[in-house]
């Protein structure tokens, strides 16, 4: 009977965690062709910045419990499972999950799993939570900037001909008016390039701006003069530049 009960016990126990569930067969695991791996640009850093985070995370005391199909992975402390699990995706969504307890009431010949078992409290899982993140957010933080810089160099040539767009007609990068002096135009493209985001993302766009500036605006009848290019550099508080101011002489405005 104490045999029976117990791989009772050990059968239904199993059943308690949701991402205990086996995983479906891999449909190409029997295939003997080998596979070749496609690595599409950028990617790499991506997947560099993923796996610092979820060794950060390690660090911090949560160990890979699972990883899914699409990447993400689910993680859970190494000592204490009251505290539930974390579902990071490779873009850096976070989320959390209570942990999944349960009451046994033993009505022989039966042990009966009820799922009404006692949990922990939010606000219990809410502190060692918040601290685990903290530890992380350095290595999140470079995660999204990861993401930030692949999708500026994926989308620059689609920049370049709205830059180009604005400067030769006048089609502006926000908004629907026409701007018809070259003074108009070279201001939205200063208010672009002072805007970006003090990011490595942030900085790489800056730099590619400059020297579209440099190729377009420095090298027409119409360049941006020293005032104007020292009025947009002290938007900046990092103290980024625009161009070489060598290649414009005249601090007369422009038309």
């Amino acid at each position: 009977m104490c045999a029976l009960l117990l791989s009772l016990l050990v059968a239904t126990s199993g059943a308690a965690d949701p991402d205990e569930r086996p995983e479906p067969p891999d449909a190409g695991a029997a295939s003997s062709t080998p596979e070749e791996e496609i690595i599409v640009i950028g990617e790499g850093r991506i997947e560099e910045a993923f796996d610092d985070l979820i060794e950060s995370f390690d660090r911090a005391g949560w160990k890979v419990h699972k990883e899914r199909d699409d990447g993400t992975i689910i993680l859970r402390h190494r000592h204490d499972r009251w505290k539930g699990s974390f579902v990071v995706t490779p873009q850096g969504s976070i989320r959390t999950r209570r942990p999944v307890a349960y009451n046994w009431s033993v009505t022989l010949p039966l042990i009966i799993p009820h799922p009404e078992g006692l949990l922990p409290s939010k606000r219990k899982l809410k502190g060692p939570r918040t601290r685990t993140i903290a530890e992380v957010q350095p290595e999140l933080q470079a995660l999204y900037d990861a993401h930030a810089e692949v999708h500026a160099e994926r989308n620059w040539d689609t920049m370049v001909a709205r830059l180009d767009a604005l400067w030769e007609h006048g089609e502006p990068l926000d908004g629907e008016a026409r701007l018809k002096t070259h003074a108009e135009r070279r201001a939205e493209v200063l208010a672009y390039w002072a805007s970006r985001t003090e990011t490595d993302a942030g900085r790489a766009t800056m730099q590619r701006v400059s020297d579209w500036i440099e190729a377009t605006i420095q090298t027409s009848p119409h360049p941006f003069t020293p005032a104007e290019i020292a009025r947009a550099e002290t938007q900046r508080l990092d103290g980024a530049k625009l161009v070489n101011r060598a290649s414009s002489t005249s601090d007369q405005e422009p038309p």
